[in-house]
């Protein structure tokens, strides 16, 4: 989506260098454009922007209007996060239309019987603990899918009410 931010012409400059230092944009355009491949996205975008806020916030030698600027594209980058952790919560499913880019902490793959696409199915699954619930396989991605700055026992908790929730809708089913 579109961000747009409020900036004076005396602090442009600082702030555009603080973003491409945020995102680790280089002048060598050939070597940005496979950049773009590599950087963080989900959980990791959403630390390595934490990380930067706390960089940019410690004492007197942080920028407070860097700082503020790195909290709003936290809250910005955080939404889809937001969005994708409530419907596991409220429904025990993800879909690839809430999931896109394979980022969340779960992920939900329609379980076929065996056919000519299984390959192609199981390139779909990523990594992770898998479970099979119903006409789902549910896998439980790595920790690198998950926000630091969720505690363990909020991750558990988000895990828990949503394959609750995914195995009592199949089981009704």
């Amino acid at each position: 989506g579109l961000v747009t931010f409020r900036v004076t012409t005396t602090d442009l400059g600082r702030k555009l260098r603080s973003l491409c230092e945020l995102c680790c944009v280089d002048k060598n355009e050939d070597e940005d454009k496979r950049m773009w491949r590599r950087l963080p996205r989900g959980a990791a975008l959403l630390a390595h922007i934490s990380r930067s806020i706390d960089c940019t916030s410690c004492g007197d030698s942080g920028d407070a209007s860097i700082g503020n600027l790195f909290r709003r594209l936290f809250v910005l980058s955080f939404v889809p996060y937001a969005k994708m952790m409530d419907t596991w919560i409220r429904l025990g499913k993800i879909s690839h239309h809430e999931d896109p880019y394979c980022e969340f902490m779960v992920q939900c793959v329609p379980r076929h019987h065996k056919h000519h696409h299984e390959e192609e199915e199981e390139e779909k699954i990523k990594s992770g603990v898998r479970h099979n619930v119903g006409n789902l396989v549910v896998v439980r991605r790595s920790e690198a899918h998950v926000p630091q700055f969720l505690v363990s026992d909020t991750v558990a908790n988000i895990w828990t009410c949503g394959m609750f929730l995914c195995r009592m809708r199949h089981d009704n089913t």
